[in-house]
């Protein structure tokens, strides 16, 4: 836990508490994402990627006097390298339905493909590098 989460009151238990639909903690306007939320589910990068996407969504619409429009759904997925080419895909949904889901797609050559561009793509959204 970094020190500036637990130093804040947001975690004393360790998590940070949040509402598992909206990432919205008890402290008025404070969402968190990430690592440090008291989610049970995987605790990969693009997970938080996809938090983050629902709670500026929830941000905008809090401002604009709405209703949040998404709920989290602890969506996201990961590659598996077989070799020769080949590449799998996890896709997971800890949280969309009754119980926990994961679906293995292929392996494949397109999804090597898919995986290649996947890093590259982040970075020039998060960081402008091209």
């Amino acid at each position: 836990m970094p020190a500036v989460v637990a130093e804040s009151g947001l975690a004393p238990n360790g998590w940070v508490t949040v509402d598992k639909d909206t990432l919205l903690t008890p402290f008025p306007d404070v969402y968190a994402v990430g690592d440090c939320v008291a989610i049970p589910m995987a605790k990969a990068g693009v997970f938080a990627e996809n938090a983050a996407g629902v709670a500026a969504d929830g941000i905008v619409a809090r401002l604009r006097g709405e209703e949040p429009g998404r709920r989290y759904e602890g969506e996201g997925n990961c590659y598996l390298e077989f070799g020769s080419g080949r590449v799998a895909k996890v896709e997971a949904n800890f949280l969309g339905g009754p119980s926990p889901a994961a679906t293995v797609v292929g392996p494949t050559e397109e999804l090597a493909a898919e995986k290649a561009t996947f890093a590259p793509t982040r970075r020039a959204r998060w960081f402008g590098d091209g």
